[in-house]
């Protein structure tokens, strides 16, 4: 008998996003070549055509995911991430980020969430958070130099980091270092923690400003 090859095991993730894409009704690529090719008109042959390039896009966006893992930035820490669609200006005192929620991380958030295995109960909740951002962009800028943050829910400055004694947690190291802001609109210092939104604002620093981020943390935990 031929051996015969063996395709690679599908991972869970790809099983669970299979699933979810069918549920979604996206066009499959071979389906569309054959409407395509039955449709006489311009006009609907553009809009197939246009449906085929949002399929390709999704596709990249569900599979490519570890290309895609430098291009994400926190929205929030219940909320999880989100996709980088444009930045500039990195670690200058004009940085600017533009990000909006998409397909997968909406899936991310979802199954993290939720049972992976139900895949009808994620694929609800993978459209109810489409339709509750609706493509919304969200944009934050930094004034690198002076470790200023410009964001959607206030605008902040770094003004202290400390370290703190380094411990083990499950097993691996953990070098924590302090970080305080201050809170422009009320003049006030405000905690650490995720109701404060520290996590958005190291997230925001570590991507317009990375250099900066480097050398102050340099190897530690911040928060």
């Amino acid at each position: 008998m031929r051996n015969q090859r063996r395709s690679p095991p599908k991972t869970r993730a790809h099983r669970v996003t299979v699933k979810i894409r069918r549920i979604l009704d996206f066009p499959d690529l071979m389906a569309l070549g054959q409407t395509l090719l039955r449709t006489r008109t311009m006009k609907k042959r553009k809009m197939i055509i246009v449906l085929g390039l949002l399929f390709a896009a999704t596709a990249s966006a569900l599979f490519c995911g570890s290309a895609r893992a430098s291009e994400k930035i926190l929205l929030g820490p219940h909320i999880g991430d989100a996709t980088i669609i444009g930045i500039s200006g990195t670690n200058s005192d004009k940085a600017i980020v533009k990000f909006r929620r998409e397909l997968d991380d909406e899936i991310e958030d979802c199954t993290r969430e939720g049972d992976p295995s139900d895949s009808k109960t994620v694929a609800q909740c993978v459209k109810d958070g489409l339709a509750q951002e609706a493509g919304h962009i969200y944009t934050r800028r930094a004034f690198c130099s002076r470790l200023t943050l410009y964001t959607e829910f206030g605008n902040f400055s770094m003004v202290n980091h400390e370290k703190e004694a380094a411990s083990v947690i499950d097993g691996k190291s953990y070098r924590p270092m302090r970080t305080d802001w201050k809170d422009h609109r009320t003049g006030e210092i405000v905690g650490n923690c995720s109701a404060c939104n520290t996590p958005q604002m190291l997230s925001t620093l570590k991507v317009l400003c990375p250099v900066f981020y480097n050398q102050l943390f340099n190897g530690y935990d911040p928060y």
